[in-house]
Formats: structure tokens, C-alpha cells, sequence
């Protein structure tokens, strides 16, 4: 939930083909789409509790260019919800950890700050 486009305009995938083309065309365009963002997440967790959805888990993205962003957007938008959601957070470095050294400092870092689960 913490890079979902729900409620943006229709994106068409221009990226290259694969799982890594994917993960490229994503890191990409997420600063253009606002991506992690308060309001995204918020929406996200609005249709999930429409729906009874009130305690989740979710992997949020660690990398080296969002650093811990993700996890503090998802915290912040759970906050909103005063105690109406749960979520617990796994930290999962999307393109890896031994392809991009640093988020294993990282990954560190979002265990101090008290996230459930690394992934």
C-alpha cells in the first residue's frame, strides 16, 4: 500500500519487459506520481475498511532511494485512522539486498524503529 496508484489516472506501462523492468519503470515514475504518499495510502486503507478490512500486513519498500520513507508514510496514514486500523509493517527491499549494498543498513535501521518484520 505504500506505492499503490489507487485513484491516480490510468498509467499505461511504457517500461521494459520482466520483473526488473517493472521495478525500474516504478522507481522511475514514482517521484512524478507522488509516490509513497500520505494520500495514496490513506485511500487505499479508506477502501479497505469500507470493505472490513481493519488489521493488515503490509511489505512496504526499503531501498536507496527512498530510504524509510514508505514505512513513515504508511505509519502516518494508519495514525489517521486513530486506532481504527492495524497494520503491520514488513520491511522488504523490493530489488534486493545483495544487488544494492547499503540496504542491509537500512533494513537495520527500520528493526531499531520498531517494524514488526523484515522481509
Amino acid at each position: 500500500m505504500d506505492k499503490s496508484w489507487w485513484g491516480l489516472p490510468w498509467q499505461s506501462y511504457g517500461g521494459e519487459p520482466g520483473t526488473d523492468g517493472r521495478i525500474r519503470h516504478e522507481r522511475a515514475r514514482r517521484d512524478e506520481l507522488g509516490i509513497p504518499g500520505v494520500d495514496i495510502t490513506t485511500r487505499v486503507l479508506t477502501e479497505m475498511v469500507q470493505h472490513g478490512t481493519t488489521l493488515l500486513r503490509s511489505h512496504v519498500d526499503v531501498d536507496l532511494g527512498l530510504g524509510l520513507r514508505g514505512i513513515e508514510v504508511v505509519r502516518e496514514a494508519v495514525a489517521s485512522f486513530q486506532g481504527g486500523v492495524h497494520a503491520e509493517i514488513v520491511a522488504f527491499p523490493q530489488d534486493g539486498v545483495l544487488r544494492r549494498p547499503g540496504v542491509d543498513k537500512l533494513l537495520d535501521q527500520a528493526a531499531q524503529q520498531g517494524v514488526e518484520h523484515i522481509g
